[in-house]
């Protein structure tokens, strides 16, 4: 089991993770794709799909020629959901909880959980995880709650 706990109780961060496998090898980082775009105009992976499954818009920075990873097991938010893809960087669908997205049985056997955004708490569980590499990516879930960025990202 993860759980993911706000650094200091009470403040509004909304914990989020996304948890990919790269299989039988150890996450090489991904390389930098100048020509994926995302909507604010930043470049992967300084902007990515969190939730998307590996090939969907914003994940080709860290999968096929560019990357090793695999698959998208499963993701949480404890911030908003959002249905409309217009709306989103890569134009992804997300909903609050935690939500298993593993295509198949491969990796594990099934994903849970809850993501209660009162509480800034998540907690994942995944069982029958398979021998092989896991990579976690965490970050705060509700883009309201963010600070000012000192630069705004820019594609070059």
């Amino acid at each position: 089991m993860i759980r993911l706990d706000a650094a200091v109780a009470g403040t509004n961060f909304n914990p989020g993770l996304t948890l990919r496998t790269s299989g039988a090898s150890r996450f090489d980082g991904g390389t930098g794709n100048l020509d994926e775009i995302a909507s604010n105009g930043c470049n992967a992976p300084h902007s990515f799909n969190a939730v998307g499954q590996i090939g969907d818009a914003g994940t080709a920075w860290q999968s096929g020629a560019l990357g090793n990873q695999l698959e998208t097991l499963a993701y949480a938010v404890t911030g908003p959901s959002h249905s409309d893809p217009d709306t989103t960087g890569w134009g992804e669908t997300f909903g609050a909880g935690v939500h298993d997205v593993s295509v198949d049985d491969r990796y594990e056997h099934g994903i849970g959980g809850t993501a209660n955004a009162g509480a800034n708490r998540l907690e994942l569980t995944v069982t029958g995880a398979h021998a092989g590499w896991y990579t976690l990516f965490i970050g705060g879930t509700n883009q309201s709650l963010s600070a000012p960025a000192s630069a705004p990202c820019r594609s070059p």
